[in-house]
């Protein structure tokens, strides 16, 4: 544009960009996991809330922990989320992080802090069976049993199977 006198007229813009990229959650802790054990897998959400499809270039996984799965693609089309599968893969003792990263075209990379604690694994658990006198009251007993049971489940990896009581017999 130009002024009546032939000068330059500038009009200054303003704008704001809004990308509509979005990441739940941002952060997620795996807790303790025995070495060896890979965890279940947790699942993050990408979102597009931009009125235009965004390219997703790329998604990486650093320390011990791996995308196993999930929807996203090459695009996310307009309002559309997919999902990626990642897990906890504890090697060593101690506390671990990592992050998944989503690499999109048109702003920076979308980071998801991952934290775990590699703990020893639980190698065998054994208990003995019980036998009571017969002048013991059985349903007392299986009370008993069944209280201790429970608190063994409490402090059992999520990959062990939970100890059962068997029905009573003769």
């Amino acid at each position: 544009l130009y002024t009546a006198a032939g000068d330059r007229l500038f009009i200054p813009v303003t704008a704001t960009i809004t990308t509509g990229i979005t990441v739940d959650p941002e952060s997620h802790d795996f807790g303790d996991r025995g070495i060896g054990f890979d965890s279940e897998p947790f699942t993050v959400t990408v979102s597009n809330s931009a009125e235009a499809a965004l390219p997703i270039t790329g998604q990486t996984v650093s320390g011990p922990f791996a995308a196993v799965g999930g929807t996203c693609t090459d695009e996310l089309a307009p309002g559309a989320s997919c999902t990626i599968d990642v897990v906890y893969q504890p090697t060593d003792l101690g506390p671990d992080t990592g992050s998944l990263t989503i690499e999109w075209v048109g702003g920076d990379p979308l980071v998801v802090a991952l934290s775990g604690t590699g703990v020893a694994p639980v190698s065998d658990v054994t208990l003995s069976p019980t036998e009571f006198d017969f002048g013991e009251d059985i349903y007392r007993a299986r009370q008993l049993i069944s209280e201790k049971l429970a608190q063994a489940r409490e402090s059992l990896p999520e990959n062990i199977h939970p100890p059962e009581m068997t029905p009573i017999s003769s």
